[in-house]
């Protein structure tokens, strides 16, 4: 965690705001071995229980986009969300980033800011999830933990995040 908190390292390249946007290839060498602990990777080459995982995959299936939106409640509270997120910008009580953060919460699941309400994504959710009962199996990502427990809660499906330990986190692989 140091290594990020510092900024990185002195041989990153950075953008005019002093973001990094590319290293030399000894920090990202260095990079890869940080973070190796905390990310599950796994390549079509790599074997499970002995045989390739390419060949334990089912064919791949076309993807869909589905467009949702929200109801005219849920478009009111995001305008006057954002108002007052501006405005503590303007007061510089909130950082840009945390106004962002706080508006893609909303667009995932409004209660994750204290609006009641499910949102147009937890609804089509829960169409699809009814739609493909028994016949098939989901996989759902969030970059939220919250929302990802309280999608558990509703559909009482098992989940994992990155706090989930490794014989925790093999075991629901394995059910799956």
């Amino acid at each position: 965690q140091e290594f990020f908190k510092k900024g990185g390292r002195k041989d990153a390249k950075k953008d005019f705001f002093g973001r990094v946007i590319g290293w030399k290839p000894e920090g990202i060498k260095e990079i890869r071995q940080t973070i190796a602990p905390y990310i599950i990777r796994r390549t079509k080459r790599d074997e499970y229980r002995g045989h390739p995982i390419l060949d334990r995959l089912p064919p791949k299936l076309p993807t869909q986009n589905i467009m949702v939106e929200f109801n005219q409640a849920e478009k009111r509270a995001y305008r006057l969300l954002s108002k007052e997120i501006l405005e503590l910008i303007k007061l510089q009580m909130m950082s840009p980033l945390t106004r962002v953060l706080r508006c893609k919460q909303f667009t995932t699941l409004p209660r994750l800011v204290d609006f009641d309400s499910e949102g147009p994504k937890m609804r089509e959710l829960e169409h699809i999830l009814e739609q493909g009962k028994g016949e098939n199996k989901f996989l759902i990502f969030s970059e939220f933990t919250d929302a990802v427990e309280l999608i558990s809660n509703k559909f009482a499906l098992p989940f994992m995040t990155g706090d989930t330990k490794q014989n925790e986190r093999q075991e629901l692989i394995d059910e799956f």
